[in-house]
């Protein structure tokens, strides 16, 4: 089977020209990323939005290559991992990651192989803001990734990141002073470092930043890896 037929084979009881115009359709829809890799982690299906979003490439095709030749050893590991427990149990999952500074969420779902075929997992990825993303899905295991890739945000300090983080959850300096149990001076002077670092003074736009990238607290002490974007 195809890699084109599996994924039709994703579209439910539709079948014929309308499962091929239904698949059509939905690869192309903006801003949503879809993939079919195997369980030993080969792309094997890719659409532009999937490549912009996590391979800063939306020409060129990285089908026939394997995650861990592509992205940071530890988080190439983790997808591995997680590709694995979708083959193994069945079972569909959501993670919820930051790539390249933004928030995304993607969801994983094994596709039923045939004839003793490798299984095949279809991803399926959005960017989204805010930092309850999560209440938005139903049915799956929510995982939370180990990783970061903060994009332009890495400039900043663990303190900084979550400094952004709240601003981006709508609190005022004195607001996060009282939450960090610091003074206003030195939560104002976290403020103006984070503005010089990312080249915006203006805290509305920072705020947009943090949302954008759907910072939580937590983020800032998980570990950082650097997305270098690979060769076609």
């Amino acid at each position: 089977m195809t890699a084109d037929d599996r994924l039709l084979s994703a579209t439910g009881p539709f079948e014929g020209s309308a499962a091929a115009a239904l698949c059509e359709a939905f690869v192309k829809v903006p801003g949503v990323g879809i993939a079919l890799v195997s369980g030993k982690g080969e792309i094997l299906y890719e659409n532009e939005e999937i490549r912009k979003m996590y391979l800063d490439a939306p020409q060129g095709g990285f089908v026939g290559r394997r995650i861990p030749e592509l992205f940071p050893p530890d988080w190439a590991q983790e997808r591995l991992r997680l590709l694995q427990r979708v083959v193994s149990t069945g079972q569909g999952l959501a993670l919820r990651e930051v790539w390249r500074g933004r928030q995304i969420l993607a969801t994983m779902r094994p596709i039923p192989s045939e004839g003793g075929e490798d299984p095949v997992v279809l991803i399926i990825s959005r960017p989204t803001e805010g930092s309850d993303p999560l209440s938005t899905l139903d049915g799956f295991e929510v995982v939370e990734s180990a990783f970061v890739e903060l994009g332009d945000l890495s400039a900043l300090t663990p303190r900084e990141l979550v400094v952004l983080s709240l601003l981006g959850q709508g609190l005022t300096l004195k607001e996060i002073a009282a939450t960090l149990h610091r003074s206003f001076k030195t939560v104002d002077n976290h403020r103006s470092a984070i503005g010089r670092k990312l080249n915006q003074t203006d805290r509305l736009m920072l705020a947009r930043l943090a949302a954008q990238a759907g910072l939580r607290v937590d983020d800032a002490h998980l570990e950082r890896v650097k997305f270098k974007p690979p060769s076609t």
